[in-house]
């Protein structure tokens, strides 16, 4: 990637979910305005586009501690970047709800929130959802409802076929929820309860911030971090506690 924006005669760069020290050197290399989405790691001089992650996993979390789903299985691809994140949100949100809880006997069982790596390939996320069958079906025959909080919508509807498949009922056996709001999560039935983010204001805020930068109407981009709001969106694969 280095070498193909050097070869290239391009007034301007925007990365998609670069780690941040790697946006900073393409900066350095082209010597032409560089604009972030997505970056991870520690701050970096090239402006970021970004998503309350944090909030989005926080959001979710309590939610569904809310609805009396427990364990929470946060499952993604592995941690890191802004999975990470998201991850450090969905462990906020389990010790707010805790205080909201009172700490009640019984309730620490059912409120862990447990990280599971899925694998960066779609052979290795198969393996992971078939042995995760058997905690599951623990879970469900030990009284507890749990659910899988995928940090990805894609994600997410592998886990909601696969479990639909070993005869699971989605949302009173088990929750299932997704990261993004693709449009598929509502396409699909049941509809995906997910974290919304709106992907097409953080693509035309890249693309202003650049433009800006290389026609030199702003140059104090650089370093500025845009957090983007995340909500809550709760469709057919969750249900409340009746």
């Amino acid at each position: 990637i280095f070498r193909m924006v050097m070869e290239q005669e391009v007034e301007g760069v925007i990365t998609l979910s670069f780690h941040k020290n790697d946006c900073d050197k393409i900066a350095g290399l082209l010597k032409r305005p560089v604009v972030s989405i997505d970056g991870c790691g520690c701050r970096g001089n090239v402006p970021n586009i970004g998503l309350d992650d944090w909030q989005g996993g926080k959001l979710m979390t309590e939610y569904l501690l809310a609805c009396g789903y427990g364990p929470v299985y946060v499952c993604a691809g592995r941690d890191h970047g802004v999975d990470h994140v998201r991850y450090l949100g969905c462990q906020a949100g389990k010790k707010e709800r805790g205080k909201k809880d009172g700490k009640e006997e019984g309730k620490a069982d059912s409120g862990q929130v447990r990280f599971v790596s899925l694998g960066m390939d779609r052979k290795k996320r198969r393996e992971t959802l078939e042995a995760l069958v058997q905690p599951v079906k623990a879970n469900i025959k030990a009284g507890l409802r749990p659910a899988l909080f995928c940090l990805s919508d894609l994600y997410a509807l592998e886990a909601l076929g696969y479990f639909t498949s070993q005869g699971l009922r989605i949302a009173r056996d088990l929750g299932i929820a997704g990261f993004d709001d693709i449009p598929y999560a509502s396409l699909l039935s049941p509809g995906l309860t997910t974290v919304r983010q709106d992907m097409k204001r953080k693509a035309a805020l890249a693309v202003e911030m650049l433009a800006d930068m290389v026609e030199g109407r702003n140059t104090a981009g650089e370093g500025r971090e845009i957090l983007l709001p995340v909500k809550l969106v709760v469709r057919e694969t969750t249900s409340r506690l009746k």
